[in-house]
């Protein structure tokens, strides 16, 4: 629901919309929820083939592993977005 605040601006009662109403920002802080797929690396034994001996062999992965990759993908997706809305502000000129 849109209404006039107390310095005449117009506002959303809620921002349920994430800022955007039909591809337009109505003036709320746009809102951008991300899902991350978790690391593929997994201790159980698995079954594979050794391209240079043109074997079947067995991988198994040891060592350390980082299950928290959001820390890195944070900043890829932080600049996707301003790279999105420069390139939006670009078009506008």
């Amino acid at each position: 629901e849109f209404y006039y605040d107390n310095s005449g601006k117009i506002a959303t009662k809620t921002n349920n919309n994430a800022g955007i109403n039909g591809g337009i920002t109505n003036g709320m802080p746009i809102i951008i929820k991300t899902a991350i797929k978790p690391t593929p690396s997994i201790a159980k034994l698995q079954k594979t083939v050794n391209l240079q001996d043109k074997t079947d062999a067995e991988l198994s992965i040891t060592g350390r592993h980082d299950p928290l990759i959001a820390h890195r993908a944070r900043v890829v997706i932080d600049s996707m977005v301003a790279l999105g809305i420069l390139d939006l502000k670009l078009r506008q000129k």
